[in-house]
């Protein structure tokens, strides 16, 4: 008779099963088993070994036969009340599922998937150290006088330093003159901190300081590119880590990780750890790990470090809070900024928010008082803001510039290569053209599994689909009529690249998009060598936009900048002032001033105007204008379902099932409104249809509870598929 039961959450990956399960624990377990504990458990009709999570242990007996638990998975180790509660805050506020939500809290990788690294150390043994070596081994009078003089080094480094072989280490082994000791070792090695000190603050610096260090809270440092905030970051980290408590500080994208990185290990030097996508999967375990045992105080990554297990947090800080990265659309549904809040309402430690662009969200949070905004209107060491140029392309086209650069921004860049300057050209658009088509029939090149026209790489010498990945190869006639006349049209990064090289053959170019950053490493590459100087013109999308600390560059072009106000998207007015607003403060951070141009055809537009005058407010106050006349967020709280499947008819019909459902419980909502369904921007993707409808309340919990009742009530099938997803950041 078993004396004690527990409820577990099984790792099954279905929604029917996505609830506690009640199994009997041997007596054997009884004393190791607790909430929180990873077990095995037998599951389903075939009693599949499945690893379950255990939620609650109880000494009560339930009315119904139960299984045992097979046994505790001693590899993972027992998680602590706070990880629970993160991961039931997902699941109750993001309809997410408990599966992905415990992922999320869980080390990284698969049970038992970390191997150490171990490597090999050699030193002198006794005998060894007053051994002479035969006058004819010359190999083993190497090794043994260089561990005389280093006394001991790893089997790699001894081997290379002495020219040695491994049978030359297993001679003297036998010998008894050396000794091995396998030993883990880390896979990432930070150097000692303590190489950058302290800064001065600046008087608008330390006001900022000061008012964050005095009281608990959540804060929003408004502060114009080049203004110091990372360093009130560092400063405010400090102190949290001299009070003996923890912090964790993230940025937005993987390109802004090297920068960060550097100065927070110049700082703090091992106390850091780092958690991004881009570490393989048992780098990123050994940071956890170094994390989980206090080995480090600071964790520094992308979205996902917001979970790092670190048990006495101080701060958390989320710098260019107004990315869109920070927003998790794939399960676990999350935006990073609520996580952090329950994070820091947990430990009682404060939240900062930084960044020179700040969302809608984030001003109408500060106007509602949930937030506490200060500003850093001005650049350290009193550098002015560089001075903007709108060019009009329009008025260029008049003049018969037909080229991708304006005239002036030719003439600013010749004069700054001269100079001995660098250049950063930003295209939010990769990829050599837009589209292929034929001069004589129209046809134009598209995707057969996306309604989508497909962008041609030249350096490929491919056409490639941006959603779903598939390639052609590019013909010499037309598949529909046979003319030679295909032409391609539009411009993206590899174009711009093209032409730059054409107009300033002299110039070390650099290109970083999606396309040029796959190899891990390649943006720390960046990085160091626009800082050496061995870079004169980078140009890429926008992951080069924000961030970026180079004193060098004197000019910044904005190739394109109404593009992203095109895409139907209620954010797309707020996404090109940001983008336009971070990408001009990459120019003049160093000594000498710097300029930005701005190319346009819409040079009148508020979003582009407002941006070019680095006026956060005025754009603010004349967006929030047009979401509170449209009842668009943040003055109403957004749910998504989107339905996918291969058979369009049999998606309509359940679309409209779903939208009758909706329909009917529609006057629970308060100010509740309903969308669709309608086909989505690309209504065809990887062979799959796809329909959206939108649901608008004022109040969060209304549709959560909609979007429960929806996932009961119309399951997901593998012939069509429904997501929901909360307040999404794209409906693409």
């Amino acid at each position: 008779m078993n004396s004690f039961f527990v409820r577990v959450l099984v790792n099954s990956g279905t929604r029917m099963t996505d609830k506690p399960f009640t199994y009997a624990l041997p007596s054997d377990l009884e004393k190791t088993v607790k909430r929180g504990s990873a077990v095995y458990v037998p599951f389903g009709r075939g009693n599949r070994k499945t690893p379950a999570m255990v939620l609650e242990v109880t000494d009560r007996v339930p009315d119904f036969p139960t299984k045992e638990v097979i046994r505790k998975i001693e590899e993972l180790p027992d998680l602590p009340e706070e990880a629970l509660a993160i991961a039931q805050f997902l699941v109750e506020t993001t309809l997410s599922d408990w599966a992905s939500a415990l992922q999320s809290v869980l080390p990284p990788g698969a049970i038992g998937e970390f191997v150490p690294k171990i490597r090999s150390f050699y030193r002198l043994t006794e005998e060894g150290k007053t051994s002479s070596v035969p006058p004819r081994a010359h190999r083993q009078t190497k090794v043994m006088d260089y561990l005389r003089k280093e006394g001991e080094e790893e089997q790699v480094v001894l081997l290379k330093a002495t020219g040695a072989s491994s049978s030359t280490l297993k001679a003297l082994l036998e010998k008894g003159w050396i000794e091995k000791a396998d030993r883990r070792v880390a896979r990432r090695e930070v150097e000692v901190g303590g190489r950058d000190p302290m800064l001065p603050l600046t008087g608008d610096q330390k006001k900022v300081f000061d008012r964050i260090v005095r009281e608990r809270g959540t804060y929003l440092v408004c502060g114009v590119t080049g203004s110091g905030k990372t360093e009130v970051y560092l400063q405010l980290v400090d102190k949290v880590l001299r009070e003996g408590k923890q912090a964790i500080v993230l940025v937005p994208e993987i390109s802004l990780t090297p920068q960060t990185i550097a100065r927070f290990e110049g700082r703090f030097g091992r106390r850091v750890a780092i958690l991004h996508s881009r570490l393989s999967t048992s780098e990123r375990y050994e940071e956890w790990e170094k994390i989980r045992e206090g080995e480090v105080s600071i964790a520094i990554g992308a979205r996902s470090a917001i979970f790092a297990p670190f048990e006495n947090l101080g701060l958390i800080v989320i710098d260019e809070e107004h990315e869109g990265s920070y927003i998790s659309e794939k399960n676990p549904k999350y935006h990073t900024y609520d996580i952090a809040r329950f994070r820091t309402d947990y430990h009682g430690a404060s939240l900062v928010l930084g960044t020179a662009t700040p969302s809608i969200r984030t001003l109408y949070r500060v106007d509602e008082g949930e937030i506490t905004r200060l500003d850093l209107p001005n650049r350290v060491g009193s550098r002015s803001m560089p001075k903007v140029q709108l060019v009009d392309m329009r008025e260029e086209l008049k003049a018969n510039n037909r080229t991708m650069f304006s005239r002036p921004l030719y003439r600013a860049m010749d004069q700054a290569l001269k100079e001995g300057n660098q250049v950063i050209l930003f295209l939010n658009k990769r990829g050599h053209t837009s589209f292929v088509f034929c001069r004589s029939c129209g046809y134009v090149y598209r995707c057969d599994a996306c309604d989508v026209a497909m962008t041609y790489h030249k350096g490929r010498k491919r056409l490639v689909c941006h959603y779903c990945g598939r390639e052609k190869v590019l013909g010499k006639k037309c598949p529909n009529c046979g003319s030679n006349a295909i032409r391609d049209f539009g411009a993206g990064t590899e174009q711009l690249e093209e032409e730059v090289r054409r107009l300033f053959p002299e110039a070390r170019v650099v290109r970083a998009d999606a396309d040029t950053m796959t190899r891990k490493g390649a943006y720390d590459r960046v990085y160091r060598d626009m800082l050496a100087g061995r870079i004169d013109i980078l140009l890429g999308t926008q992951m080069i936009a924000k961030g970026f600390d180079f004193p060098r560059v004197t000019v910044v072009g904005v190739m394109a900048a109404d593009i992203s106000l095109n895409l139907p998207d209620i954010r797309a007015n707020e996404r090109t002032f940001q983008l336009i607003t971070q990408v001009a403060g990459r120019a003049g951070r160093g000594d000498q001033p710097g300029q930005v141009f701005i190319q346009t055809y819409k040079s009148d537009h508020p979003a582009i105007v407002t941006a070019a005058q680095y006026d956060v407010d005025a754009f603010y106050q004349w967006e929030k204008k047009i979401r509170a006349m449209n009842h668009y967020p943040p003055f109403s709280r957004e749910l998504h379902i989107r339905i996918t499947s291969p058979d369009r008819a049999a998606l309509l019909d359940k679309a409209y099932d779903l939208r009758a459902f909706i329909d009917s419980r529609l006057g629970r909502l308060e100010e509740g409104q309903v969308e669709g369904p309608t086909p989505c921007v690309i209504e065809r993707m990887n062979r799959r249809y796809r329909f959206g409808i939108m649901v608008r309340s004022s109040k969060q919990e209304d549709l959560r509870g909609l979007g429960r009742e929806i996932l009961d009530a119309f399951p997901s099938t593998p012939k069509i598929n429904i997501v929901l997803t909360m307040d999404p950041v794209s409906i693409f």
